[in-house]
């Protein structure tokens, strides 16, 4: 199923960094509306507002609306909680008593992986010191999109390009796994994907994960534990209701997958 996101974030920051702000003061259109547009807040825009943008921004209404595949934010079922641990259990196991391999070798049995998804690999490298915690929703749509031009797939390309490190809790991948698991993604492929995440990203104890370190959805207490534990530097989301509402959390930026892509353009 698809969905259309409004793409105004990205045009602000391409258009010499406009504020959301300046953009309010030129069109009339206040800066809540303006907000609710960027994070998906607002359930639709009429034609006078897109008019208005489109005029300020000098820019066709295309460009300020992308189609893309729908993000799901429904929890995995206690089943595939349970089944996702077996998963991961096995997973990390062998993980940890693999051989030591060089950043290649590893990169070359993720592309395989990729390869048994459907995925295009992509070119290999350096590592980066830039730590980022993914939403589940935004790795699991990534991985599932068939036509990878949606930010979540270009967010994920950027990873396996190696331009950040990915950062993964055990409650991030349990949920990963869970959800890919209801999607109907095969068990031997998911337990490749573990032993993968295993080796290449930055997997940490989750030892905030029990404390509630912010009023906001319990669900998503995870995300910002794994940024407190790791010192991320950001977390990218399309919770408009939680997170994104947050802006930083203890240091950790937290934005939309539109602005995140555009450090790297």
């Amino acid at each position: 199923m698809k969905q259309v996101r409004f793409n105004l974030a990205l045009m602000r920051a391409t258009r010499g960094k406009l504020t959301q702000k300046e953009v309010s003061l030129a069109t009339g259109l206040s800066q809540k509306t303006l907000s609710a547009l960027e994070t998906g807040a607002s359930k639709g825009i009429d034609f006078s507002t897109l008019a208005k943008l489109c005029q300020f921004l000098k820019c066709a209404p295309n460009d300020l609306l992308l189609l893309e595949d729908e993000i799901e934010d429904i929890q995995p079922s206690k089943e595939s909680l349970v089944k996702a641990k077996e998963i991961i259990g096995r997973g990390l196991d062998r993980a940890m008593n693999a051989p030591k391999k060089t950043p290649e070798e590893i990169w070359e049995a993720f592309d395989a992986l990729e390869a048994r998804f459907k995925i295009p690999s992509n070119r290999i490298k350096s590592n980066s010191v830039l730590k980022v915690v993914l939403d589940t929703n935004i790795f699991v749509a990534g991985y599932l999109s068939k036509t990878k031009r949606g930010y979540p797939s270009q967010i994920l390309d950027l990873w396996r390009d190696g331009e950040f490190t990915l950062v993964m809790s055990p409650g991030i991948l349990e949920e990963i796994v869970a959800k890919l698991l209801e999607k109907g993604v095969p068990e031997d492929l998911l337990e490749e994907l573990v032993f993968i995440i295993g080796q290449i990203a930055l997997n940490i104890n989750g030892a905030y994960e029990t404390c509630r370190l912010s009023k906001i959805d319990p669900d998503d207490n995870k995300f910002l534990a794994a940024a407190l534990e790791s010192g991320a530097d950001y977390i990218v989301s399309y919770d408009s209701k939680s997170l994104l509402p947050m802006k930083h959390f203890h240091g950790t930026q937290i934005l939309i997958p539109e602005l995140f892509i555009r450090h790297f353009v």
